[in-house]
């Protein structure tokens, strides 16, 4: 499993793609069932996409988050510390640490962003083999939702113990969104005041 190779940390964007894309069809140990890779909805140029599309032997696993509120935090939180995974709970970052502040003039065209995005990968992808998988569910039902990823990309076995990647903020949001009440006030009466839990 290679990580984001498309993504601004590891090439100029809107270069590389076909050198990113010919590492996923090197030659791998017999053992090696499936390769792939993690892209963001921003890592590939409209172009890039189209050119992907076109590859129809890969199988896509989408990654959703029901609460689109939530992916922002998460975002703002990882850009504010520089810390992209959790692996050991015991160096968990403090929640005051975390403390973001959401502009709340932006809030609802970046919700709105983020389903676009789902949108557009759905069409995309229409003619492909594609799961769709949330969050939420993955954190809350691993091993089941891992087991169904790995059957629809033809692994045969994977370890459960191997994967060391934890919940990074599990807090409420008020806790975690400095200007909580102004948040509120922009989603108030909208359809994702949901999010606020």
């Amino acid at each position: 499993m290679f990580h984001e190779i498309f993504s601004s940390d590891n090439r100029i964007i809107g270069q590389g793609f076909n050198e990113g894309i010919s590492r996923l069809y090197n030659e791998y140990a017999r053992c090696v069932r499936a390769v792939g890779c993690k892209i963001f909805y921003n890592h590939l140029t409209n172009q890039e996409w189209t050119e992907f599309q076109k590859l129809k032997e890969f199988k896509i696993i989408h990654l959703m988050r029901r609460n689109r509120l939530r992916t922002l935090v998460s975002l703002a939180i990882a850009f504010k510390t520089d810390i992209w995974l959790q692996r050991n709970l015991r160096k968990k970052v403090p929640v005051d640490r975390k403390k973001v502040h959401l502009e709340p003039e932006n809030l609802v065209a970046q919700i709105m962003q983020i389903q676009n995005w789902e949108s557009q990968t759905r069409g995309r992808f229409a003619d492909h083999d594609m799961l769709e998988i949330y969050y939420e569910d993955l954190v809350d039902d691993f091993d089941s939702i891992a087991l169904k990823a790995i059957n629809f990309v033809g692994a045969k076995q994977w370890n459960s113990n191997r994967i060391a990647y934890r919940k990074q903020n599990p807090e409420p949001l008020h806790q975690l969104i400095s200007n909580f009440d102004e948040v509120r006030g922009a989603l108030k009466n909208t359809p994702w005041e949901r999010y606020l839990e």
